[in-house]
């Protein structure tokens, strides 16, 4: 109960607290602009209310307001600048220069989804498949993460399908594992980022069946579109070695659905595995399963992997299953269940901070915007 009304008091006096001379002004227009929408927020009541139910005196939070302006106006230089232009939109990478394309297997789980994975990206979809690429990952932060770059290959092709999914997701009033999804910079900041960071959370929601049919048509649309860039093997233990046509594809009605419904899942991937030379040519120009990187079933490569086939190219598929399969496969076996109940930890102290678009987190926007998930 201590530490409850001690959280409480500190978000009503997170900006300027009098009483132990904190000051931390929030040095751009947005508080200006929104400080104010308090008054809308439901949050907002819950910790008044609370507060005046334990009989503890509430702050009058309009005096935060007051202490940060006052600071405004006796400091009249609130940051320095360089150089100053006049832009659109800031692009997900920061500028083409920096971004780079990954040609080889090592170290690209590190790349494409960690820290620095903004700079990179995976030659083209199917290499940033390869299970070799994918080896390494640690967390299902790493995964989506991994997912979020390898769509961001993509976005001008599905903006249009995918624009403003925050609003129409929170309209859904879809909340089964939104907290394993949320990173603030991907909640606020460039368009591109908010969009494929909330496309991955409905990517899982329709795999699971617990998404309405209106977002579920979403996942099928970008997938018509991603169904151009993939390879699938043709899954026949006489021929697996071949690369179905998108005709063919297309028309087997058991591929084709399971795709729409599941691509760059949980579920996808705890059925096919990406298999291919660990370095790729861009150059190459013939399509095959030695210089691309091809889906094939993971059960079919199971009984194929320590079988020898006097075909070269066969061989070489077995060769890669035999690396990778035992690796690979545990980091999906566990699939994903709405039904699955869970406890979600906050550390406090730890989410009152500014992120790297310089927006504060704290209980106007993070609690307001994120937490209207009940399973927290």
């Amino acid at each position: 109960e201590k530490v409850t009304i001690r959280i409480a008091r500190f978000l009503f006096t997170f900006f300027f607290d009098s009483q132990n001379q904190i000051l931390r002004p929030l040095t751009n227009s947005n508080f200006v602009l929104d400080f104010f929408r308090y008054r809308s927020s439901p949050y907002f009541t819950a910790f008044a209310q609370y507060l005046k139910v334990k009989k503890v005196p509430v702050p009058d939070y309009d005096r935060q307001y007051e202490g940060v302006t006052k600071y405004y106006v006796f400091t009249k230089s609130l940051h320095g600048y360089d150089k100053f232009t006049l832009e659109g939109a800031t692009s997900s990478t920061p500028n083409t220069k920096s971004l780079q394309y990954i040609h080889d297997s090592d170290g690209a789980s590190q790349k494409l989804g960690r820290g620095n994975y903004y700079k990179y990206r995976a030659v083209n979809l199917m290499f940033g498949c390869n299970a070799g690429a994918m080896l390494g990952m640690s967390s299902f932060c790493e995964f989506n993460s991994w997912r979020k770059n390898q769509l961001l290959s993509f976005y001008d092709k599905v903006v249009r399908v995918v624009n403003d999914l925050a609003y129409k997701t929170c309209q859904a009033k879809l909340t089964k594992y939104r907290d394993y999804y949320f990173m603030p910079q991907f909640e606020v900041g460039q368009q591109e980022l908010i969009d494929v960071h909330f496309y991955t959370y409905l990517i899982d929601m329709v795999s699971m069946g617990k998404a309405p049919n209106a977002l579920t048509q979403i996942v099928h649309n970008v997938n018509s579109v991603l169904v151009q860039f993939i390879h699938f093997s043709t899954q026949h233990r006489n021929n697996y070695d071949k690369i179905m046509s998108l005709d063919q594809f297309m028309s087997a009605k058991k591929y084709k659905n399971f795709f729409a419904e599941n691509f760059l899942s949980a579920e996808w991937f705890s059925n096919y595995i990406g298999l291919g030379f660990s370095e790729i040519n861009p150059k190459e120009k013939d399509i095959n399963s030695l210089t691309q990187t091809v889906f094939y079933d993971i059960d079919l490569m199971r009984s194929q992997a320590h079988r020898q086939e006097f075909a070269f190219e066969k061989e070489c598929i077995n060769q890669m299953a035999r690396s990778n399969l035992r690796r690979f496969t545990p980091m999906f076996d566990d699939r994903q269940n709405a039904s699955q109940k869970y406890d979600v930890a906050i550390k406090i102290g730890h989410g009152y901070t500014y992120s790297k678009y310089n927006t504060l987190m704290h209980f106007l926007n993070v609690v307001e915007c994120y937490w209207q998930n009940p399973d927290v």
